[in-house]
Order: C-alpha cells, then structure tokens, then sequence
C-alpha cells in the first residue's frame, strides 16, 4: 500500500494503492464485457435451417447449403475437456448472401480453407444437438 499526495492551487487529493486495485478490476470487468459482445455479435451472424433434403447455413454474408445426400458422418475432435462435433460432408454450395456485392475479398477463400462448405459443427448451434431435429435426422441417416 502507498499514498501519493496531489497538491494543486485548486485542491489536493490522496490517491492510495487500494485505487490501483479497483482500477485493475474495472479494467478487467470492461475487458470481459467486450470480448463477451464480440463473441455474441458473431454467433448471432450465424443462423442455420434444417430442411428435409438439406441444412442452409448462413454465416459470414454467405449461405452454404449442404445436402443430406452428401452426408459422410460425424467426427470429433477433443479441445482440452470438450469433445466437438463435426458434421461431414462431400461438398456443399457456398454463394454470396448478396448477389450483387459477391464476397469480399479472400472471404471465399478463408471460407474454402476453414472447410464451411463441407462441413459444420452443431454444437454452434444447439447447446444438445443430438436431441434436436437436427440430431434426429442424423440418427435416421445412420441406419
């Protein structure tokens, strides 16, 4: 703990070590927030439609639809104490949410490299994806 004095023609104050503390948990506070929103503002950019014939994602300004013809499987993966799940596919259609503006640039291409127009990860989507629709029409694929 310190004190440091502040002395003006206006007036003094004491600043003590206890604001340096208070300063660092604001900080962090702020920091949680923001990184919270700009995780929310990119899962709410995404939205995903099971159909009958095939699942249309919307992400990135691109609609990538995937049909359920093409379906490989499921995979996962381990991240530290999670386990992802990954739908597969042999390929999908990827086109630009507007027409007329097409992608941006190298937007396709890191489309292409993350594999969104082969693939998916529900858990994006569902917090129990198995015992969604989407769950049930994978078991139905399965057999």
């Amino acid at each position: 703990m310190f004190t440091i004095i502040v002395g003006s023609f206006v007036g003094s104050f004491v600043v003590t070590g206890a604001l340096e503390l208070d300063s660092i948990q604001i900080f962090a506070s702020a920091f949680a927030v923001l990184l919270s929103a700009a995780v929310i503002f990119t899962l709410r950019g995404r939205t995903l439609l099971v159909r009958d014939d095939s699942v249309i994602i919307q992400r990135d300004r691109a609609m990538i639809t995937l049909a359920w013809s093409d379906f490989v499987g499921v995979t996962q993966r381990s991240w530290g104490p999670m386990t992802i799940d990954t739908l597969e596919f042999t390929g999908g259609l990827m086109i630009p949410e507007d027409p007329y503006r097409g992608f941006s640039p190298g937007m396709e291409k890191r489309l292409r490299k993350e594999r969104a127009d082969r693939a998916f990860e529900p858990g994006m989507y569902f917090a129990d994806w198995r015992a969604s629709e989407l769950g049930s029409v994978v078991v139905t694929l399965r057999k």
